[in-house]
């Protein structure tokens, strides 16, 4: 009965000897039976029972009575199997923040003062941390913490980085120094943060004990930013007119903020502006050869060169192309992403590239009117039949004499050979001086 079994009917034995040896046997194998049920219920029982502690989860409602059944015991291995894997996975995500909960610590040299924190951090803490769902989203939520701290102060010391080195750039620091003091303030902690603090404000001391020095190198530098971001003049004057010609101690921190701005705006988008960089390189050599390409002289005592300009030649028109084709790509993309155009010097990569294919046109048409202008002129011929009188003869030297020093005249405008005009320079940005400085 507390077997949920009955009992198979025996057929009669010889002896009364034999049957109660029968039945005792069938008995002892039932009992074996029962022991067997309960010991595998108790032990899934309490490993269902610890498990269900150490992640605070209800236990399983199976009512038992007696022995338990089949059924029972499976359902109940079901249910322990189940809580084994979600335990595994509890200690896995523990196990993870744990590890970046101590390498921002560690990092950032923090001090910690929490229990909660310290128990996380405490040795083999995850085999005994009660692994509630609750206990991991406040470890989610102080790591999350512990992380946008350790953020704030990365943002924070990548700011005073950029303009000490900035700093130590204009006002021409010591470089013993800057190694030194780089690799004492190497760390994100708290203790390098306030030393960058100090450094910057001591160098913003020093910038404003030598303006005059400082605000021409401040210039420049603003001005090579502006160049190496693509910065067209319409930007520039805006600038200009905002913060006036002269800078002054006031509006010193906004003339650094502009550089540490086009600076930022070069890096975000370095892979185009890398790009552009070398396709205008590319167009400059293949401006010289387009212009060049219908000289006269060009043939003539070369050796080597010539062989070399075909094959530069046909290196350009195959690059040019692909990188006219990545350039556009790259810009398309960048465009839909900031829901305006890119400009280069003020205008778009369209205007752009068709401004350069006019001013190659404009130049060979200037070098062919040139070349046209300074063509020899034609001299008349002279008449040699003349009557042999004394007046002709007198005649006939003074033409010979003439005809000589014509001809010594052609010979001077035929010997130099047609000079060779300057390229015009590819207008690449709009040309910027700071007002008065000129």
């Amino acid at each position: 009965k507390d077997l949920h079994t009955s009992l198979t009917p025996i057929d009669k034995l010889e002896s009364l000897l034999l049957e109660e040896k029968h039945l005792k046997d069938i008995v002892t194998h039932l009992e074996s039976k029962r022991r067997k049920a309960l010991s595998e219920w108790r032990e899934l029982d309490n490993l269902a029972r610890l498990i269900c502690r150490r992640i605070a989860s209800p236990l399983h409602d199976i009512q038992l009575s007696g022995i338990p059944t089949q059924l029972q015991t499976s359902s109940l291995l079901s249910f322990t199997n189940s809580l084994e894997r979600e335990l595994k996975a509890r200690e896995a995500r523990f196990l993870v923040f744990k590890n970046e909960i101590a390498e921002l610590i560690n990092t950032m040299e923090y001090c910690v003062n929490d229990e909660f924190l310290t128990s996380i951090l405490a040795p083999n803490s995850e085999a005994n941390f009660i692994l509630s769902q609750e206990n991991l989203n406040k470890i989610i939520e102080c790591k999350d913490t512990i992380e946008k701290k350790f953020l704030e102060i990365k943002e924070k010391c990548d700011r005073l980085w950029l303009s000490i080195e900035f700093l130590w750039n204009l006002l021409g620091v010591d470089n013993t120094y800057i190694e030194s003091f780089k690799e004492c303030n190497k760390k994100l902690t708290t203790l390098s943060f306030e030393n960058l603090e100090k450094e910057n404000l001591r160098l913003k001391k020093m910038r404003l004990d030598n303006l005059s020095d400082y605000i021409p190198k401040l210039k420049e530098e603003l001005i090579f930013a502006w160049n190496k971001s693509r910065f067209g003049a319409q930007k520039r004057e805006q600038f200009i007119l905002v913060y006036g010609s002269q800078v002054s101690e006031d509006s010193l921190a906004a003339h650094e903020d502009a550089i540490f701005s086009a600076h930022e705006y070069y890096k975000k988008n370095i892979k185009i502006l890398q790009l552009l960089e070398k396709r205008d390189e590319l167009w400059g050599n293949y401006q010289r050869m387009e212009t060049n390409h219908t000289n006269a002289e060009k043939y003539q005592n070369r050796g080597g060169a010539l062989l070399k300009e075909e094959k530069f030649r046909k290196f350009v028109h195959r690059e040019l192309p692909r990188i006219d084709i990545e350039l556009n790509s790259l810009i398309s993309e960048w465009e839909k992403k900031n829901v305006t155009k890119f400009l280069i010097d003020d205008v778009t990569y369209d205007s752009y590239i068709k401004a350069q294919h006019d001013c190659l046109q404009n130049e060979k048409e200037e070098r062919k009117k040139f070349r046209q202008m300074s063509r020899t002129p034609t001299i008349t011929p002279v008449k040699k039949n003349l009557n042999c009188t004394i007046s002709n003869n007198r005649l006939n030297s003074t033409m010979y004499r003439s005809r000589a020093c014509a001809t010594e005249q052609v010979n001077r405008i035929r010997q130099p050979q047609t000079p060779i005009i300057p390229l015009t320079p590819i207008k690449r940005r709009g040309s910027f001086l700071w007002p008065n400085d000129s």
